[in-house]
């Protein structure tokens, strides 16, 4: 729910979003939002369906790409429809300002970073110590893949600001001395009942629950993310791929 609803928020507030949508469990995106995916870009790279009929649209900004079943795969597509994927990525991707991507969870986003103009990954932390060795990991297969030696920082659910900055202090010294990249605190969202409520409805929080906490909390991030320069890559960013995992 953390990629829904950063995304309706960076909507609302101008921004022409996609989402590239890698996951197929029942809690991707796709479902999440209430849209029913009858087409995979897998399709469209073989000519199976048309574009337009694969792209899905939640609002006039905010736009979502099936393509689980792409990634999936693409080591076995041939030479011609694995080109015709990264062109029909790349034709989508440039009529973006961001770009999020949804991965499968534990695993690093399948598609080529070589074909973004900037890479600034996202990494989701949640409370707990399972939940932050994953994240880790995460962050250390981002930076052997070359994706970025700048990272952000969101702490889910974090009961207050003490608790988030805490979780995201050792995260950020352990990135720094055993990888060498940094990582900048963006932010968290709060424990609210609402945000649990909001995903069993599948409404984004920011839309069905305005007035509350974890609905701020992502506004704020994504009026932070729009601002020119934005301060973790410390250049604009008007052409930014945020990779939320």
């Amino acid at each position: 729910s953390v990629i829904v609803n950063l995304a309706v928020a960076l909507a609302h507030a101008g921004r022409e979003v996609l989402i590239l949508d890698e996951n197929l469990s029942h809690n991707n995106v796709s479902n999440v939002l209430s849209l029913k995916s009858r087409h995979d870009l897998l399709h469209a790279a073989r000519r199976d369906s048309a574009m337009h009929q694969v792209v899905l649209h939640r609002a006039p900004r905010l736009r979502v790409l099936p393509m689980a079943r792409a990634m999936q795969s693409l080591p076995s597509l041939s030479w011609q429809e694995s080109s015709r994927l990264l062109d029909y990525v790349a034709g989508a991707i440039s009529s973006a300002d961001v770009v999020l991507t949804d991965p499968v969870a534990g695993t690093s986003p399948g598609l080529p970073t070589g074909i973004l103009p900037e890479i600034f990954p996202v990494i989701v932390l949640n409370p707990g110590a399972s939940a932050i060795t994953g994240s880790y990991a995460m962050i250390k297969r981002l930076t052997i893949q070359g994706a970025s030696r700048n990272f952000g920082i969101l702490v889910n659910r974090a009961v207050n600001e003490k608790q988030a900055r805490s979780i995201y202090a050792n995260v950020s010294q352990a990135c720094s001395q055993h990888l060498g990249v940094s990582a900048e605190y963006l932010g968290y969202v709060p424990l609210d009942e609402s945000l649990r409520r909001a995903t069993q409805l599948r409404q984004p929080v920011v839309e069905i629950f305005p007035a509350t906490h974890s609905a701020s909390a992502f506004r704020d991030l994504a009026r932070d993310l729009v601002l020119p320069p934005f301060p973790a890559v410390g250049r604009d960013s008007s052409r930014l791929k945020l990779c939320v995992a």
